[in-house]
């Protein structure tokens, strides 16, 4: 049982609309797209004392969007290719991130 729970806890690939979780997909029907974005589910995590909130990240053709679930309020915030300016990746043990100039994205892996 312990081994299910903790697979529960890694991020998972999204690989249809009918794979999203229902909270998603409301914001998905608002997009347009020919063919669904490469996505990926990261769940709730509690690390120490910080709260990281259930999230969607999808790749799409001119930017990433990330959909974060606060509070079963999903916020969407987009990352133009075009407005990134530099890139990061790091991975320490099990938490790996990217970086760009607008902001700081940690998954565990």
């Amino acid at each position: 049982m312990s081994s299910i729970r903790t697979m529960k806890s890694w991020p998972r690939a999204i690989h249809s609309a009918k794979d999203l979780p229902e909270i998603y997909l409301p914001k998905f029907e608002e997009l347009t797209f020919e063919r669904f974005p490469y996505s990926v589910l990261v769940p709730h995590e509690i690390r120490g004392r910080e709260e990281v909130p259930e999230s969607l990240i999808s790749l799409f053709e001119d930017c990433i969007m990330v959909f974060e679930n606060k509070n079963e309020i999903v916020m969407p915030t987009v990352y133009k290719f075009s407005e990134i300016v530099d890139i990061e990746f790091g991975v320490i043990m099990l938490y790996s991130w990217i970086k760009n100039k607008r902001f700081l994205l940690m998954v565990s892996l």
